[in-house]
């Protein structure tokens, strides 16, 4: 979606040179919808193209740093509306996409880019992040085991076998209805899976502000706790995984917080700071999982 172009801005953008409509320019300029066709040179499923559809979606809103909603039926054509936020940065769009990406994970990242809110931005990035646990859960904790079992030091007794059975029930404590385990467990396996820190940090030096210098030395005001990043430490990692639950926790669970936690308006600025590196990291895991 685009928003319209009003006024003589308008009237220029629609007219040739005999002053003539131009209905193929006036009409996307004026309800907002751009068409995209999406082709292929081979036989495929509607599924296929969908997924193609999706992927396209997710790259062009990396690149533009603007949140697209597609067109499905005769309300939404009627009620198109621009979703834009304040350009961070911009890409060249050279290619199309050549994964597919999921389609769940590319919609929370159309909710965050669709709003103004640092809250809702935030929240929504988190939510890309969540979608991936489970299979990174999974895929962090059989590791371990593998590599417990197939160490040179293994052996079958019962106290090294009990060993593994303790820490394997720790790992999955808390969440056995949902079949994984514990939260900040699983982010930290999602980073270790889809993050370099290096690259990550080279990534918010880019552009007008450094925000690797930043979360090098800016605490969180709302959340002590919430660790600063030392990008050449071997748990950079780590203390990404750990400044970004503490966040999500300190706005999510603010009622329950004695020091008070997140206050919305108050401390908005300070959330919007926040923005940058978990969009990177949600950006990342989308393309990585793709």
């Amino acid at each position: 979606a685009r928003r319209a172009v009003l006024g003589k801005d308008f009237e220029n953008a629609i007219s040739g040179k005999s002053g003539a409509v131009d209905w193929k320019e006036a009409l996307p300029r004026l309800v907002g919808i751009y068409s995209i066709a999406i082709t292929t040179d081979r036989r495929t499923t509607k599924t296929r193209m969908q997924e193609y559809a999706n992927s396209f979606e997710f790259k062009y809103m990396y690149c533009n740093n603007v949140s697209i909603r597609r067109v499905t039926n005769t309300d939404d054509f009627l009620y198109s509306r621009s979703l834009r936020n304040s350009p961070t940065r911009e890409r060249e769009f050279d290619f199309p996409p050549r994964k597919v990406y999921d389609k769940e994970a590319v919609n929370y990242y159309r909710l965050a880019l669709s709003s103004g809110e640092p809250y809702v931005q935030f929240i929504s990035f988190y939510h890309v992040l969540e979608h991936f646990f489970s299979q990174a859960f999974k895929k962090g904790t059989t590791s371990k085991l593998r590599r417990e079992l197939t160490s040179i030091s293994f052996a079958l007794d019962e106290d090294s076998l009990y060993k593994i059975v303790k820490s394997i029930e720790k790992e999955i404590s808390g969440k056995k209805e949902a079949g994984y385990g514990i939260e900040k467990n699983e982010l930290m396996y999602l980073l270790e899976e889809y993050i370099d820190a290096g690259a990550l940090s080279e990534e918010l030096a880019e552009g007008g502000t450094d925000w690797k210098e930043y979360y090098s030395v800016s605490k969180v005001a709302f959340e002590p706790n919430a660790p600063t990043i030392d990008w050449n430490s071997p748990d950079a990692l780590g203390q990404i995984a750990n400044r970004v639950y503490k966040v999500r926790n300190a706005i999510i669970h603010s009622k329950q917080r004695s020091d008070g936690g997140y206050k919305p308006f108050l401390h908005e600025e300070i959330l919007a700071g926040e923005i940058p590196l978990i969009r990177c990291l949600a950006e990342r895991i989308i393309d990585g999982a793709g």
